[in-house]
Order: C-alpha cells, then sequence, then structure tokens
C-alpha cells in the first residue's frame, strides 16, 4: 500500500514537472513567434 502511494506521488511529481517544462517551452516559442513577427511587421513598413 505504502509502495504505491509512493508510486503516485513519483508520477504526479513527474507529470508536474513535464507540464512544467511545455508551458516553458511554449511560452518560448511564442515570444521567439513574437519577436519574428515584429522584426518582419518592422522592417517591411
Amino acid at each position: 500500500m505504502i509502495d504505491q502511494i509512493i508510486a503516485l506521488i513519483m508520477a504526479s511529481i513527474f507529470i508536474g514537472l513535464v507540464l512544467e517544462l511545455i508551458s516553458k517551452n511554449t511560452i518560448i516559442k511564442s515570444k521567439l513567434l513574437l519577436g519574428q513577427s515584429l522584426a518582419v511587421a518592422s522592417s517591411t513598413k
């Protein structure tokens, strides 16, 4: 029973870390896309 609880805790921590990494990656990508679109917009003027 204790082993199952530990396994659940480990799994939830792992999932949390993965989700955090994914969200950080999407934030970085969106910032890069925003920067690129701003650069394109300013160069076309």
